[in-house]
């Protein structure tokens, strides 16, 4: 079917690797970039005050968390255990606040951060300045929230784009290639 289109624009460059290692030949491969790349937000300020009505202070380091399935097997339980330890790590070192932000919240495909939030927390001894976000939030709202962050930690890849393109320091979990290929 590939070899069928026209045009196939890619992300980033392990994608044409597998292209061509797949012998897709007859259409035009170009690689572009993730639009997310030149999404703004007007709505930092209006998060702001959302944050600190969710007891989010600017006093205290903060740093948003995405999370997700990634794995049908006990891979996913060994991502949220070490999610957990490290959440503690953050809230016990540096006193900071952790912020799990859903990027997705489908219940189709199971696939709504929320739910692999939640069991991450409970898995947590010490969940003082531990905040789940709850919300049903817009890719507006989202991006706003993490330009708000001092750092995010994104398994998300979009989330890990806004942050990005917000200055802030972020640290992206692969799950998948295209993770890798899009940070390099």
């Amino acid at each position: 079917i590939l070899n069928t289109v026209d045009v196939i624009m890619t992300r980033e460059h392990i994608t044409n690797s597998i292209l061509k290692k797949l012998g897709i030949s007859r259409p035009t491969i170009i690689q572009s970039i993730d639009a997310a790349f030149d999404f703004t937000s007007p709505l930092k300020k209006n998060m702001e005050r959302f944050l600190r009505q969710k007891g989010i202070t600017q006093s205290q380091t903060r740093v948003g968390i995405t999370v997700k399935n990634c794995y049908r097997d006990n891979r996913q339980h060994g991502y949220e255990e070490s999610m957990a330890k490290f959440c503690e790590y953050l809230v016990q070192t540096y006193n900071a606040q952790v912020i799990f932000v859903p990027q997705c919240t489908s219940k189709l495909h199971n696939d709504d951060d929320r739910v692999v939030a939640l069991r991450i927390v409970q898995q947590m001894q010490d969940k003082s300045n531990v905040f789940l976000l709850g919300d049903d939030l817009n890719h507006f709202q989202i991006k706003s929230i993490f330009e708000n962050m001092d750092f995010v930690i994104a398994t998300r890849m979009h989330s890990a784009i806004f942050a990005l393109t917000g200055n802030i320091p972020t640290l992206a979990i692969a799950y998948e290639h295209k993770t890798l290929g899009i940070m390099k």
